[in-house]
Parts: C-alpha cells; structure tokens; sequence
C-alpha cells in the first residue's frame, strides 16, 4: 500500500462460497489495515459464485476512510465499529448492484436466499 500497490482483503476472512448474498461475520484485520495505512477501502460486491463462460455481476462500489479512527489507540469497540462501517458500505454497494442486474438474473439470486435474509 505503501508503494501504491493494490491489496485485496476479503473481510470476511475467506471467499464466501455459500452461494449465497448471506455476508458471514467479518474480521477486524481489514479495518486496522486500513485504518493503519490510511488507504481507501473499495468494496467489490458480486452476484452468485463466478462461473467460466456465465455472465458474472460485480460492483464496484465507492471508495471510503475509516478517519475517524487514525491516529488513535483502538479498542474493541471501535474495531467493531469499524467491521460495522465496513459492512454497510458492502450491502449498500450490493444493493447498488441489484438496482443494475437485469430482472431475470436478480430474480434468480432473490429466489435462491428467500429462506435466508441478507444480514
């Protein structure tokens, strides 16, 4: 980052490979990364797992700081807070994303987590 290098980060810990819009708990390294670096955070949201030869839906959202934490010891609390900034900047590009799927492909992926709802 330091080298204006990009760094990718799943903030969940891992690739979400459930098939589903469900976001698993996110970790606090993301956060600290970015808070220690002062770097940008761009969440990157996409539809259902990429599959070769299948249209594949990714949003790229806007870029946002954590300033609010530079420049300051961190607690837990605000570790969390930031997981939860994080994660609202994650569903708000997501839902972005759905406003620009085609309806036969959003239709899909809303029936597929009808049992389960977006956390």
């Amino acid at each position: 980052l330091k080298n204006n290098k990009i760094l990718t980060i799943f903030p969940e810990g891992t690739r979400n490979k459930t098939g589903t819009t469900n976001l698993q708990p996110l970790k606090g390294g993301s956060g600290l990364i970015a808070v220690k670096t002062k770097a940008p955070i761009i969440p990157i949201m996409m539809i259902d797992k990429s599959k070769i030869f299948h249209k594949n839906y990714v949003y790229v959202g806007d870029p946002f700081y954590l300033t609010d934490y530079y420049d300051k010891k961190l607690s837990s609390a605000d570790i969390s807070e930031m997981e939860e900034k994080i994660k609202e900047q994650m569903l708000l590009s997501y839902s972005k994303l759905l406003d620009l799927v085609p309806t036969k492909a959003n239709n899909k992926v809303l029936k597929k987590n009808d049992s389960k709802k977006m956390q």
